[in-house]
């Protein structure tokens, strides 16, 4: 759904996929599965119409949505302006806690910090930056912060400042970082992004891994004017969002640097959010 409400649209309909190893697990875990993807469909307002699952080894479950949107009103990734500031919506380090509980290194309050996050919609977000008028956005998924926002600004002919002390993180992605608790996804990100990323002060570079972080059911990264922006930040507060926080700025190209440039200020953890 984040997909469509990256946009500024509003979900209307959903089709299931589920694999599930039912011969070995018991059938009431998918059950419980289900009821929990039906429970967040329905406070999208998005209709489940039916879908297909499958006996399989590995267990997985997505979604495929439908939404709608006046074309006219789209927020696209590539329309960033000089000027903007940058919002996420959601606390980063994700895939560093879901990576943890693979190894049976994280612990309960860490799951539910992370997954807490996870189940929360983007809706409120994407309302919002509709309100406030936002100017570019995409979602935080797979590619991590970095990647997501090298895609923004090399599609929009600009080039980006991150003050990573203002990034939000969990507070179980902070304690990954110290046990260098790094899934592969992060060193495929980071080579995939690192030829557009520029880091100014390497004083803590134990901490970059967390740009490039796979999220699962990240937060929503929105391009729009400074005013707006505080607005922005503030009303999403106010909804029990607590995390979302601005975290860089939109620059005009430059003679000196090409275009699609991310340039990360320092490399210190901010307070926790």
């Amino acid at each position: 759904m984040s997909d469509v409400y990256a946009m500024g649209g509003r979900p209307i309909t959903a089709l299931s996929v589920v694999a599930f190893p039912i011969d070995e697990l018991d059938g009431s875990i998918m059950e419980t599965m289900l009821r929990g993807a039906m429970e967040k469909l329905a406070e999208a307002e998005c209709a489940l119409l039916g879908g297909h699952s499958i006996n399989d080894e590995e267990i997985k479950m997505g979604f495929a949505v439908t939404g709608l949107i006046e074309p006219d009103a789209a927020v696209r990734r590539e329309t960033a302006r000089p000027g903007d500031v940058l919002v996420l919506t959601k606390p980063l380090g994700m895939g560093m806690v879901s990576f943890a509980a693979q190894l049976g290194r994280a612990s309960p309050e860490a799951l539910d910090e992370a997954g807490g996050w996870m189940a929360r919609l983007n809706k409120d977000a994407a309302e919002l930056m509709i309100k406030h008028g936002a100017h570019a956005c995409t979602d935080v998924t797979g590619f991590g912060l970095a990647g997501h926002l090298v895609e923004m600004v090399r599609r929009s002919g600009i080039n980006a400042e991150v003050d990573f002390s203002r990034l939000p993180v969990l507070d179980s992605a902070r304690e990954c970082l110290r046990n260098e608790i790094l899934s592969g996804a992060v060193e495929r990100n980071q080579e995939y992004a690192m030829a557009w990323v520029e880091v100014a002060d390497l004083s803590h570079e134990e901490n970059l891994p967390i740009l490039y972080d796979p999220q699962t059911s990240g937060g929503l990264l929105i391009a729009l004017p400074p005013e707006a922006a505080e607005k922005l930040v503030a009303d999403l507060h106010g909804r029990g969002h607590g995390s979302a926080a601005v975290f860089g700025r939109v620059t005009a190209k430059e003679p000196d640097r090409p275009e699609g440039r991310i340039i990360v200020t320092n490399s210190a953890l901010g307070p926790p959010p």
